[in-house]
């Protein structure tokens, strides 16, 4: 596990660009959410946005023996809102599943938090109802379900007519 401060340097680049596409295979049920497309320049570009607003973000990469990135998970912390740290992406690449190395990058996370940040009170975190593996890490770690969200989708062109 590598843990990461802030904007990605040039040389983890790759390693965040790795870690989206194994957040890519994260479930979306019925929702056709499309495959989006990151390379290199655009987390320049995400960090870039990240740290203009006043964020910090703190990013575990888990790695492979050889040093590959094989997943990981990320929080972000909001200055207008010490009290609040919003877990961001967990994801383990498939071929790595099932060893527990998306609850030991979330706990290490979760210890950092406790020790330097003793402002933050809760932890937010989402994530679909179908993906029971995430559920049991979370409930294992400690969270809770308070709230829920539906998200509905269709084609605009079909929400034009019937609107019409």
């Amino acid at each position: 596990m590598e843990m990461v401060d802030g904007a990605y340097p040039e040389h983890l680049q790759a390693d965040a660009v790795a870690f989206h596409h194994i957040m890519e295979t994260a479930p979306t049920d019925d929702l056709d959410a499309g495959q989006v497309i990151i390379d290199a320049q655009f987390v320049a570009e995400l960090d870039q946005a990240l740290v203009e607003a006043g964020r910090t973000r703190w990013t575990v990469f888990a790695r492979d023996p050889a040093g590959a990135c094989i997943g990981g998970t990320a929080v972000t912390f909001e200055p207008w809102n010490p009290g609040t740290v919003f877990q961001q992406n967990t994801g383990i690449d498939p071929a790595h599943r099932g060893l527990g190395l998306a609850k030991w990058a979330k706990a290490l996370v979760l210890d950092r938090i406790r020790r330097e940040r003793p402002a933050a009170r809760r932890v937010r975190t989402e994530n679909a109802f179908s993906n029971a593996p995430m559920i049991a890490i979370n409930e294992a770690l400690g969270f809770q379900v308070v709230s829920t969200r539906t998200e509905w989708q269709a084609p605009a062109c079909d929400l034009r007519r019937k609107l019409r």
